[in-house]
């Protein structure tokens, strides 16, 4: 969503959230994992025809985040996928532990 309001508003407010309330506020489970991937998989892929369609003037763009502060759309984008990229890893270990466990 961050991305796409950089993209379709001029210098959107990015709003910060406190992740730990987020995390401790699923229920979901390993058991979940499958439908949590095809989720994952959902947004990115809508993420990514966005983001492709994009004008190369566009990577430019700028929104305001209310902690970092301003951020430009193209090293925004970098960080993101390398946050994600520990996230999906961080999944795939509590996965093999699971499995590790039955």
């Amino acid at each position: 969503m961050r991305f796409k309001w950089i993209i379709l508003q001029e210098r959107p407010v990015i709003p910060d959230y406190d992740e730990k309330i987020w995390a401790a506020s699923e229920i979901d489970g390993p058991a979940s994992l499958p439908k949590i991937l095809d989720e994952i998989e959902a947004w990115r892929g809508e993420t990514v025809r966005l983001l492709t369609g994009l004008a190369p003037d566009g990577w430019s763009r700028e929104g305001r985040h209310e902690v970092l502060g301003t951020v430009k759309l193209e090293p925004y984008v970098r960080h993101q996928i390398s946050h994600e990229a520990q996230h999906l890893d961080q999944l795939r270990q509590a996965f093999v532990g699971q499995e590790g466990a039955t």
